[in-house]
């Protein structure tokens, strides 16, 4: 199998384990396309990503299930990713409903439960990832989300704005992921981020933009003291 290196993550298909794993690179500077590898009979899904050369990557996944009983979660993906550095991930749902079962503290632990959907958005700050990803059944979703590393948050906001920012989150060591009520129009340039308007250089640019409008935006949010206190996870004691 081939070695994880710090910008790539291995992707395990719930619903077909007889098909290989897939190691969904992120070094490539073009558009990636990858379909997920699931029974026709329970949907279909794939997922964009769009990778930056100061290691920034914007993701657009969409899932069309096909319909099931009402409520059900449709597990697809494991996943399995390592960084470099630590880095800042905001993952915002345009429809749907999307569950990450977190291993925060390993895969021999019990995993954290997390749920989000319109106008709840996730906020992570990690160096590993280890999640199992599981969708609402019956509907079509859609996710979009933007991992930047810690430096380039540092570089582009400021150390200590970086700081202010992890913090009136919610987001510790102990604490990975926070899921926060937003307003749109905060989420609303990573929304437009990945936009089938442009191509080639030009869709990089204006994807490249947007990120820093939505980067800027919460963070002016977040200092501006409209931000409600975030609630532990379930099954997590916040010291």
């Amino acid at each position: 199998m081939k070695t994880l290196a710090s910008t790539e993550h291995k992707l395990s298909w719930l619903l077909a384990p007889d098909r290989d794993d897939v190691i969904l690179e992120r070094d490539s500077l073009d558009l990636q396309h990858m379909p997920y590898a699931m029974p026709t009979d329970v949907g279909k899904a794939w997922l964009d990503s769009l990778s930056f050369s100061d290691g920034i990557v914007l993701y657009r996944a969409v899932h069309e299930m096909e319909p099931s009983p009402r409520g059900q979660l449709i597990p697809l993906i494991d996943v399995d990713g390592v960084s470099a550095e630590p880095t800042f991930n905001a993952q915002i749902w345009l429809s749907g409903l999307g569950c990450h079962h977190e291993y925060w503290k390993g895969r021999d632990s019990p995993p954290v439960e997390i749920v989000a959907f319109p106008g709840r958005d996730t906020f992570r700050h990690k160096k590993n990832w280890q999640a199992k990803v599981l969708v609402e059944g019956g509907v079509t979703s859609e996710m979009k989300s933007v991992v930047v590393p810690d430096g380039v948050m540092k570089m582009l906001l400021g150390e200590e704005a970086v700081e202010t920012l992890l913090s009136r989150l919610g987001l510790t060591e102990e604490r990975q992921t926070v899921v926060l009520t937003m307003p749109l129009h905060v989420s609303a340039p990573l929304r437009d981020a990945m936009s089938g308007q442009f191509s080639g250089a030009a869709r990089k640019l204006f994807a490249q933009a947007r990120i820093f409008d939505y980067l800027a935006g919460l963070l002016n949010f977040v200092l501006s003291n409209e931000l409600a206190p975030s609630q532990p996870a379930p099954g997590q004691k916040i010291e």
